[in-house]
């Protein structure tokens, strides 16, 4: 075996050892990588990394593993990706990095850490997404589409080889807009999704413009709280106002061929969910498995159209102001169920409470604000298809991302918030 690979499951991540990728918890150990990290990031000589976190992982077990770190040198700030390979897949360097040897500046290339079979980037060079130096360097034509003279950027969320958020900020400081920049095309169904809402009247975040030339999307500044900031009656209201605008987009008419099928819940990928549970946590492979099956042999049929479906609500996706919700972060949207955008907010408000992040009576009463707006505005889903999708969202969405984005919190209770899925299913009370 890999010296790199542990034969007991890694007590930072709470997951079984995965042969194809022996250097997973080395990359995941922060301290471990800071002195790896510092070749990517000096110029010339030996430098002490200050700090060194990790802003985000995906993790698909058995394939690969990629790892966002925000790293500290001297006052200045560095985002360095990393993308691991497999066992028995090799990439030639274009750059070679190793311990004792120093680069003379960030690479534009990847750099080939032979011995993590690892493939390293700084941003804002990334292996997928092309042109991000126009966030720094933006065409006049495109800052001129903020309204306000867009001059520099701040990232505000990085997804490696996917997807860049970045804040636009005019000379005085003040925020233009944003701009998102993909990989891909799906930019373009995006802004055309944008578009069609805004002329529905439905309160939603503005695109003002899309280049295909750069994959970017740029949307406007739209002042006021997320939800996940407000507290206290702020928060209890925000909820309530999220379901009145949740169920104003559910009547809103779908375009034909504008919107994919929703299919996060489908019956064959929630068994697919439950086999990369199993690979990950053998300890609760028949739970995961029975809980699949369960939801298998009781999967609802549609019982109306399928609806304009947000595909990720949150509190952090809903901007309150006055009092009224305007909606972002619309790449997700798809045609489907409304008991998936519904089942999908009570399961993390679920899980919220279960990994403690807030009292179980408070989660009920935001749950309860959330679904009676809803029902005021437009008829909910029958009882029971809120319940099997609450439950498939549990293990589709929390139980599944406590995994592939190596969540701690959520790999501690992992065994409950199956069985909670399970007795949500059933429609018993989850007491414990």
């Amino acid at each position: 075996m890999n010296a790199l690979a542990s034969s007991q499951p890694s007590r930072a991540t709470s997951l079984a050892p995965d042969p194809a990728l022996p250097q997973r918890d080395l990359l995941l150990d922060a301290e471990q990588m800071a002195s790896r990290l510092s070749l990517l990031v000096h110029k010339g000589g030996a430098v002490a990394i200050g700090s060194c976190e990790k802003q985000r992982i995906k993790y698909r077990v058995g394939q690969s593993l990629r790892v966002l770190y925000r790293v500290g040198v001297n006052g200045d700030c560095h985002l360095i990706a990393a993308r691991a390979l497999p066992q028995g897949i090799k990439r030639r360097a274009v750059h070679a990095a190793t311990p004792n040897q120093a680069a003379a500046r960030p690479p534009s290339q990847p750099v080939y850490d032979g011995a993590l079979n690892t493939l390293f980037w700084t941003y804002p060079n990334d292996r997928k997404i092309r042109s991000l130096d126009l966030l720094s360097e933006m065409p006049s034509a495109l800052a001129d589409a903020m309204g306000s003279r867009w001059t520099r950027s701040e990232v505000v969320a990085y997804a490696p080889e996917k997807c860049v958020t970045a804040r636009c900020l005019a000379g005085n400081g003040q925020v233009a807009g944003y701009a998102k920049m993909y990989a891909g095309d799906a930019g373009q169904q995006i802004y055309q999704t944008y578009r069609q809402l805004a002329a529905s009247g439905l309160p939603v975040a503005k695109a003002l413009a899309y280049s295909d030339v750069y994959q970017l999307l740029l949307l406007e500044d739209v002042p006021g709280a997320r939800i996940a900031d407000l507290t206290g009656g702020d928060l209890f209201n925000g909820f309530g106002s999220l379901g009145k605008t949740l169920a104003c987009l559910h009547n809103t008419p779908i375009p034909e061929s504008l919107l994919p099928r929703f299919r996060r819940l489908d019956r064959d990928r929630l068994r697919h969910c439950a086999r990369i549970i199993s690979q990950a946590r053998p300890d609760l492979a028949r739970l995961v498995n029975t809980l699949a099956d369960e939801l298998y042999a009781t999967s609802p049929e549609p019982t109306g159209p399928f609806v304009f479906l947000h595909g990720d609500v949150h509190p952090k996706n809903g901007i309150a102001s006055e009092g009224r919700i305007t909606l972002i972060d619309l790449d997700q949207a798809a045609a489907g169920p409304a008991a998936a955008d519904v089942g999908s907010m009570l399961a993390l408000l679920h899980y919220n409470w279960r990994v403690g992040y807030t009292r179980k009576a408070r989660a009920q009463e935001l749950g309860e604000a959330f679904v009676t707006s809803y029902g005021q505005s437009r008829q909910l889903p029958a009882a029971n298809s809120i319940r099997w999708h609450t439950a498939a969202a549990l293990l589709a969405e929390r139980a599944l991302r406590s995994v592939n984005r190596i969540r701690p919190e959520g790999l501690f209770h992992l065994e409950q918030l199956l069985a909670d899925a399970r007795e949500i299913l059933r429609g018993e009370a989850v007491e414990r």
